[in-house]
């Protein structure tokens, strides 16, 4: 579409190079941070303020 003619074809195109890269730049730096971040702060955490997925009561 940056091939276009006409001006709203082009400024489409441009937005999509745009988005497009963003997208890439944020998946390829920003998320892993993220997710290490996460991953850091869930192993900090002391085993009994985890809540207990799996509890199974007892009568």
């Amino acid at each position: 579409m940056l091939m276009a003619d006409h001006p709203g074809l082009y400024s489409l195109g441009y937005l999509t190079i745009l988005g497009f890269s963003l997208n890439l730049l944020v998946m390829l730096l920003v998320f892993p941070a993220f997710l290490k971040l996460r991953s850091a702060a869930a192993a900090s955490t002391p085993p009994s303020a985890k809540p207990a997925s799996h509890a199974v009561a007892e009568e």
